[in-house]
């Protein structure tokens, strides 16, 4: 099956992250398929930076801690250390 490829040996994690939000947004929301018969799991024709992915993740886990505080876990809390602004 055809899905969006990275042009370096870097960005491979950012690319899973992506197309993992595609096919997840797909399957919550079915009723959003442009095409009625189009494949879900299908990323064909389907486009992915990047850098625009990156921000979008960063800006995601900074709502998180914005409402969550910097502690995460369950048993142990791990502090997260602020991130340059």
């Amino acid at each position: 099956m055809a899905t969006p490829q990275q042009d370096n040996s870097s960005d491979c994690g950012v690319y899973v992250l992506l197309a993992t939000s595609v096919l997840v947004q797909r399957l919550l929301n079915p009723e959003q398929l442009l095409e009625p018969n189009l494949n879900p799991w299908s990323l064909e024709g389907v486009l992915f930076d990047a850098d625009t992915g990156r921000l979008q993740f960063q800006r995601m886990i900074g709502e998180i801690i914005d409402r969550r505080g910097r502690k995460i876990g369950t048993k142990v809390d791990i502090e997260i250390s602020p991130s340059p602004s």
